[in-house]
Order: C-alpha cells, then sequence, then structure tokens
C-alpha cells in the first residue's frame, strides 16, 4: 500500500506514482495456481462456467468488483452436435467446436419424442452444421428426406434452441461479482455510495468498451480516481488485461475496487489470471 503521511490521504497523483513503480513478478500470484487449476478440471472445455468461476475468485481474493468480459466465439467451426434427453419433458443440447469447446443449453421438449427419434433428429443436425462457423448456422437451410417428415416439430425446435444457444455466444457477455467485504471499506461508509457501485454494474457495457479502447496500448490497465471516465467510478481504482482465445485477445478481466487498494497484489492477480487464461483457452486440448 501507499504510506499515508501525517494522517494524510494519498492524491490520485501519488497513487499514480506508486503505481508506476511498482515491479511485480510471477510468484507475486503464485497462490492462484491450485484454485485456478481446479476450476479447469472442474470446468473442463465449458468456457462460461470457467469464466463464471474466474470472476468469483477475482472478487474474492481481491475484496473488490471483479468482471470478465467473455470472448466471442463466433467464427470458430462446428464439430458435433448431441441431444440428450435429460428427463421426460427436459432436453440437453450439446454443441462441441473443433477445438473441443463445449456450449450447453436445456430446454423443455414441446412433444413427446422417444430416444431414437432425438438420434435421428441429431443426425439431420450433424449433417448441414458439422464443418460451419458457428456464425452461419442460424443461416443454414436443413435437407430433411421425407421418411423423417415426421421429426419437423422436433427439428424446428431443435433449430430454434440451436439459434438460440449460438446467439448467446456470437457476441462478448459479461460477468461481474461482488466480494461483500468491498462493503466494509471506508469508501462505502454510506448508501449513497454503495449505489454508486450497484450503478456500475448497469453500466457494465461502457465499462467494456473502456477495456476494449484502452487496454490494447498496455499488458495491465490502471485507472485510478479521477483518470476513470465514469462518474460513479471517480473514487475508485479500475485494474484490467486482456486474454486471449485461439491467440486473439478477446476476453478481458478486471477489478474494481478502493484507490487504496493493495495495487501489488491485484496487478499481480490479474496478471497472472489473464496468462492462465490465455494459455488454457488457446490449447487444443
Amino acid at each position: 500500500h501507499p504510506h499515508t503521511s501525517s494522517g494524510r490521504i494519498p492524491t490520485d497523483l501519488g497513487y499514480r506514482f506508486f503505481v508506476n513503480n511498482i515491479k511485480t513478478t510471477s510468484s507475486d500470484a503464485s497462490g492462484y495456481f491450485h484454485v485456478i487449476s481446479s476450476i479447469y478440471l472442474r470446468c473442463g472445455r465449458e468456457i462460461e462456467r470457467i469464466l463464471k468461476d474466474i470472476v468469483e475468485l477475482l472478487a474474492s481474493s481481491t475484496n473488490s468488483m471483479s468482471i470478465v468480459i467473455a470472448p466471442s466465439i463466433k467464427s470458430y467451426v462446428l464439430k458435433h452436435v448431441e441431444v440428450l434427453s435429460v428427463d421426460e419433458e427436459r432436453t440437453m443440447l450439446v454443441l462441441i467446436t473443433t477445438s473441443g469447446d463445449v456450449l450447453k443449453k436445456q430446454f423443455n421438449r414441446s412433444r413427446i419424442f422417444n430416444a431414437l427419434d432425438l438420434q435421428r433428429a441429431t443426425n439431420i443436425l450433424n449433417a448441414a452444421f458439422n464443418g460451419l462457423e458457428i456464425s452461419m448456422v442460424r443461416k443454414t437451410d436443413l435437407h430433411i428426406s421425407e421418411s423423417d417428415y415426421g421429426l419437423l416439430p422436433l427439428v424446428n425446435q431443435l433449430m430454434s434452441e440451436v439459434s438460440e444457444c449460438v446467439g448467446d455466444f456470437e457476441e462478448k457477455r459479461i460477468f461481474t461479482h461482488v466480494a461483500s467485504e468491498i462493503f466494509k471499506e471506508p469508501e462505502f461508509d454510506d448508501l449513497k455510495k454503495i449505489r454508486s457501485l450497484l450503478e456500475i454494474l448497469e453500466q457494465k457495457y461502457y465499462l467494456m468498451n473502456i477495456v476494449d479502447r484502452k487496454i490494447s496500448r498496455s499488458e495491465v490497465l490502471v485507472k485510478i480516481g479521477q483518470e476513470n471516465e465514469i462518474t460513479e467510478m471517480q473514487n475508485l481504482s479500475f485494474v484490467a488485461t486482456h486474454f486471449n482465445y485461439r491467440g486473439f485477445p478477446t476476453g478481458a478481466i478486471g477489478v474494481i475496487g478502493p484507490k487504496r487498494m493493495d495495487y501489488p497484489r491485484v496487478i499481480s492477480a490479474i496478471k497472472y489470471v489473464g496468462q492462465s487464461l490465455s494459455d488454457y483457452l488457446s490449447s487444443s486440448d
């Protein structure tokens, strides 16, 4: 932490001088290794589950508010579609890309179909979608043989569910998490300040634009107090970085907290987690 002098709180410029002179190493965040490894082991290639766990980890470990911007995967190629019966009413749709990533969606079937019907419908989808970029799936016409016409209601519903599932992943999405400990900080000693933080959550797409525009200029972005464009954040600090997905910097992680946050710890955490995500999501395992 920057030290106060004679009880005075450092100015934004004082914090900036301190941050500009921080030297961090990968060992500063080595405690994250086992936790993140367990997340990967538990979630496999389910990107959304990984990012939701990561955003909770960052918030709880830094006692702050964390934000994760999920990458768009619209340019990635579908390898396989699976349609699984969960129970008498619910069905699980599973989309697997050539890179091994998994998208899942549950829905209620509009009519009763047996396991053989589900398999035949799955075969129709795989014949149409295999090798297609995700962005092309919703524009694809299905070819259904005369013997499969009785499956049209099921196939049409599956197409609708596939389109919805793909749509969820075509654009960048944002996950946020707020650690309850942040509200014990002096910066949030009244309801007005708490309300301001919650309003930031409502402006998270504006935050996404800031991240996309600013982070590319530096490895880790640190904005302190008045450096923040959002009025509600001008009593706070924002630390963020990009992570790569299949070699492209399409996602981002960040932490929002008090200006007197533990900058060396937070910056080290952001750098380590960002690099870890890049390595894992860019692998083909």
